[in-house]
């Protein structure tokens, strides 16, 4: 039977308004978007509506807690704060991290910071699932993302991330790229690696084509929220209104 794509979903706010109200509604919506239809994989927050999300979502419920953390969305912070700041988000009760790579060490080729930075969040975050954000729309070729995503898959990646949503959108292109290089980890007898592809994804039309492009190359079995979720903000509205439920 075909997974709804609001089970892939980590619903999403991140924008300056947010406060407390805003961040439990939302909560609260991924756990029961409306009757007859699954709850989202996760909710993805700032790191100081962390607490507030883990009020609404109980632990280990059907719904994890993302947070964005590393000095998202630009990673321009000594190393040093962007740490502190995954492992607050880690106490205060998260569940994933969604950590922002420095594009500026990217476009320079410079792998050793690259590597570094990956594995430096993956020991912060302390056994949580870390999603590690390209941005690929400021890198300059496929080149330059296949190069990022072997690095940051061989640095300890749980998922590869297009966007942080704040910059130029993700394209279909860019994220075969990426997914490409999964399977290569994959056929070198690596552990999977997840994808998650953000910016621009609002329409149930979008969402199909990502969930295609993702079984095409890595299979069936990747249509999973262990290893595809889909980054978005006004993606489940438009799926509700769509029509019911998948039953």
């Amino acid at each position: 039977m075909p997974i709804s794509p609001i089970s892939l979903l980590d619903l999403t706010t991140l924008n300056a308004t947010d406060d407390p109200a805003r961040v439990e509604a939302l909560c609260h919506r991924a756990i029961a978007p409306a009757a007859g239809w699954p709850s989202t994989a996760a909710v993805c927050v700032f790191p100081t509506e962390v607490p507030v999300a883990r009020r609404v979502l109980p632990a280990g419920g059907p719904v994890r807690l993302a947070s964005v953390a590393g000095a998202f969305p630009h990673g321009h912070a000594p190393m040093a704060v962007r740490l502190a700041e995954v492992r607050w988000c880690v106490e205060a009760g998260a569940d994933e991290i969604d950590m922002v790579v420095r594009r500026d060490k990217v476009l320079a080729g410079d792998e050793a910071f690259l590597h570094d930075e990956v594995a430096a969040h993956v020991d912060a975050a302390d056994g949580r699932l870390v999603k590690v954000i390209l941005e690929t729309g400021e890198l300059e070729d496929a080149t330059t993302i296949a190069w990022a995503s072997d690095v940051a898959i061989a640095a300890g990646a749980h998922f590869l991330k297009t966007s942080t949503g704040k910059s130029a959108p993700t394209t279909l292109a860019h994220g075969r790229v990426m997914l490409e290089r999964i399977a290569a980890h994959l056929r070198a007898g690596g552990a999977p690696v997840g994808f998650k592809p953000a910016g621009g994804i609002r329409t149930p039309a979008d969402a199909t084509a990502w969930m295609d492009l993702v079984e095409a190359v890595l299979g069936p079995d990747a249509v999973a929220p262990d290893r595809l979720r889909l980054g978005a903000s006004s993606l489940l509205d438009a799926l509700l209104a769509e029509g019911p439920a998948t039953p």
